[in-house]
């Protein structure tokens, strides 16, 4: 009977372990699932900054030009996967890209933009097709302690360290976003 009982218990914390881990996962999933038409936002979207990666991967951001303070605005990261197979991707936490507003080589804490990630090698399996992971910002400062955002060009970055079939990957998408007082 005691063993009986510890096998149990091992396997439900196995199991609540494994549901933790899964809800990590799907929360800082950057290959999340498509939402909504672009046609659909409030600021439309142009394609700013795009690269390609590893076998083929291309990574692209997409922004509004323009936002006035105070608004709330979308920004997408794309990756397509046109290679006809899948794509395994080894990153160093659970978010697959390190994602920051910039003014020069300044961090600011737009509403929005911070997200907790945990630090646990993680691997995806990217398949072939399209996937965009959305974020929803605010031209507001995070913090109600900081000084408001002013009008003016901020950075969008997007950072990815991964590992693509045992090779180091490092690359960034970066476009401007001008925030207007308007």
């Amino acid at each position: 009977m005691q063993h009986t009982f510890s096998f149990l218990s091992s396997q439900a914390t196995s199991i609540c372990g494994a549901v933790l881990l899964l809800g990590l996962l799907v929360g800082c999933d950057a290959f999340g699932l498509d939402g909504p038409p672009p046609n659909s936002e409030p600021h439309p979207l142009r394609t700013a900054d795009s690269t390609v990666v590893g076998p083929g991967l291309q990574i692209t951001l997409r922004t509004p030009d323009t936002v006035a303070l105070g608004d709330s605005f979308r920004m997408q990261l794309q990756t397509e996967n046109p290679t006809g197979h899948p794509v395994s991707v080894i990153a160093g936490s659970a978010c697959m890209y390190r994602f920051g507003m910039y003014e020069g080589d300044e961090t600011v804490p737009v509403e929005g933009a911070g997200r907790v990630c945990a630090a646990v090698q993680t691997e995806i399996s990217v398949m072939p097709g399209v996937r965009t992971r959305r974020y929803d910002l605010q031209a507001a400062r995070a913090s109600s302690n900081a000084a408001p955002i002013s009008p003016g060009a901020y950075a969008a970055r997007a950072a990815l360290s991964w590992r693509i079939d045992g090779a180091a990957v490092k690359d960034t998408v970066e476009t401007t976003i001008v925030f207007t007082d308007e």
